[in-house]
Order: structure tokens, then sequence, then C-alpha cells
């Protein structure tokens, strides 16, 4: 007789369904806890395996000042527009500037005046010392024959006695005038100096002044630019930024057990373009302070040594100056970068990336 197996049930027991359902929740809760615990350890313990700094896009840079007080008239110029060498900025006028070179131009006049009045006494004394040479070689002669006749008992002693008295009087008054001479001479020097150094003033403020009107002294970007029409601007306070040349990235690293030195590749965010291999071409000295502009709003304690990163120019060349940017130094930089899928990512490549441009030491490198 066959057995008459019995069917299972497809019916489950509410029991049944919380097993299955607290089975899944604690996987997931395990899962959550797991990725809790290793951000905790990563924010605790990243020093050892990752080094992060923070970065700002930097170039060469002239800061656009004045050496009086102005008054800006027009400007022709915004930020992040480029500006070549010799093109006009910006007008403006200075009653400051016209104070100044007013008072060296009458400083200039003064000494001027002095100078022409001491040329013409040391022509006096010329001509006057000319006139006692020829007289105190009369005398001189006079002198040799009155003491010959004397001798031959022609004349008395007294002859003698006038003769030299007057040869020694023509020959002291010589002695003043050469002493004299000598004295204006040197003022003259002096004077003349003082005259060029007057007039080579003069000709720097006017040729700065050029006529109320800034033309740019670099082939840049503009930048910093804060400033309108009609603006009162200070002697010596900042009117833009010129930046010119190549850019790139200054970093201030944070303290951290993973090295870094001159060449070692890193890895920087770049918005807009994603992860973007870079190398370290500057390492500068430790110092208590730097650039109020570089320096992160609240900037870790160790951070005090500036760092010059280099990347491909097109990846900077649309970012605005100061524009803030992430660096890391990873201990496993290959993987790391193929991860992260990084632009320029093979790194055995990158030995030759820019090597035409020659990445070389601080005291060497045109950056």
């Amino acid at each position: 007789m066959d057995r008459i197996s019995t069917k299972k049930s497809e019916y489950r027991t509410p029991q049944d369904v919380r097993e299955e359902s607290y089975r899944t929740a604690k996987y997931i809760y395990l899962v959550l806890l797991a990725i809790f615990v290793a951000v905790i350890l990563h924010y605790m313990f990243y020093d050892l395996y990752l080094l992060r700094g923070d970065g700002s896009v930097m170039s060469n840079r002239r800061s656009v000042t004045m050496e009086y007080d102005i008054k800006l008239k027009d400007i022709f110029i915004q930020n992040g527009d480029p500006v070549e060498l010799g093109q006009i900025a910006f007008t403006y006028d200075s009653l400051d500037f016209r104070s100044k070179y007013s008072s060296v131009l009458s400083q200039y006049t003064k000494v001027s005046q002095e100078r022409h009045a001491l040329e013409n006494s040391i022509a006096q004394f010329n001509v006057e010392l000319g006139v006692e040479n020829e007289l105190g070689g009369f005398l001189e002669n006079y002198l040799k024959k009155v003491t010959h006749l004397y001798g031959e008992k022609i004349i008395d002693i007294n002859k003698i006695v006038s003769a030299k008295i007057n040869h020694a009087t023509s020959q002291k008054k010589r002695e003043e005038l050469k002493s004299q001479l000598e004295t204006a001479q040197e003022a003259r020097e002096q004077f003349v100096q003082a005259t060029d150094e007057l007039l080579s003033t003069l000709n720097y403020f006017k040729n700065t002044f050029a006529n109320g009107t800034y033309h740019s002294e670099v082939t840049g970007i503009v930048g910093d630019l804060n400033a309108i029409p009609g603006d009162l601007i200070k002697q010596g306070n900042p009117i833009y930024t010129a930046y010119y040349n190549k850019r790139f990235i200054e970093v201030l690293f944070e303290e951290s057990s993973v090295t870094y030195d001159l060449n070692d590749p890193v890895l920087v965010s770049v918005p807009e373009e994603g992860w973007v291999i870079g190398r370290i071409v500057d390492v500068g000295l430790y110092s208590p302070t730097l650039p109020e502009e570089i320096q992160p709003k609240y900037r870790p304690s160790g951070r005090r040594r500036l760092v010059r990163v280099l990347i491909d120019e097109n990846y900077l060349k649309n970012l605005e100056m100061r524009t803030l940017l992430k660096v890391y130094k990873p201990i496993g930089m290959e993987v790391a970068c193929k991860f992260l899928n990084c632009k320029d990512h093979l790194l055995e490549d990158y030995s030759t990336y820019k090597k035409e441009e020659g990445l070389r030491p601080s005291q060497d490198h045109p950056y």
C-alpha cells in the first residue's frame, strides 16, 4: 500500500515572518555599524595612511598700488579680464601727487637758483685768482729786483720791507681765494647731485602719473578689484592684483605619517574635472606665519609648510584665483588613482608629464 505524502503547507505563521525580518534587519544593522565604525576609525587614524591638504589656485602676482593718494576716474578692467602689458587699466586724479610734485618742483627751483649763484661765485673766484696770480708773479719779480739793488747798496732797507709785505699779502690772498674756490667747488658737487636727484624725482613723478593714466605693467589676469570710479585710494593700498605666468596650487598639508618630497605625485580634486594628478615642485620652509590669502579659515596646528603643486594648466585656466581645492597623497597612490578614475590616471606615464618644462627644486624652477 502506497504511503500518502503530506503536502508542505504554504502558510507561514507570524512567528516565521518575524524571524526572517529580524535576520534581515540584523544584517542591515551590522552593515551600518561596520560603516559607522569604519568612518570613525578613518577620522581617528586617517593620518596614518593619508596626507590631506587645502590648496589655493595661485600664480605669480603683482599688487597695483600708487605712491600717493588718488581718486579713480574711469576703470577699464574687471575681475577675470585679461590685460596686456601697457594696456590702460584706469585713469585717476591726485591732489596728493600735485602737492608733492609742486613741493619737489619748488625745491628743484630753489636749489637750481642757489647752484646758479654758486656757479657765478666760482667764476668770480677764478677771475680774482687769475688777477692775484699775475699780481703775485709781478710782486715776486719785484722783490727779487729790490733785493738785488739793496745788495748793491742802491736802495735802503725800507724798499725791501715794503716789497716783502706786498708779496706776502698777495700770497695770503691767493691762498684764501684757493680755499674759497675749493669750498665752492665742493658745494657745487653737492648742488649738482641735489639738482640731479630732484630732477630725477620730478621725471619719475611725471612718468608715474602719466597724465593720470595707469598702464598695466604685466600681461596677466585681473583679480581682487573692489574699487569703482570715484573711490579714494590711499597711498600704498592695493587697487587690484595682476596674476601672470602659469597657474599652480599652493597647499598647506596637515600633519601625517605620510611623507612628501619634490616631484612626488599627489591627487587634486578639481571642480567639474574630477581627480587630477599633480606633482610637488616646491617645498617651502617651516614658518610660524603664512600669507593671509592662503591660510584656511580654521588652520590646524602644524600647517606651517607651504607646498607648491603643478598640474596640467588646462585644468586651472578657467578657475578663479584663490579657488580652494583639496589635495591628497595616499599610501597606495596607484590603487587610489585607478579607483578614483583620475585624469591622466596612468602614473607610469606621468614621469614624462611636463618633463620638457623641467620640474626643478625651488631655487631653480621658474614658478
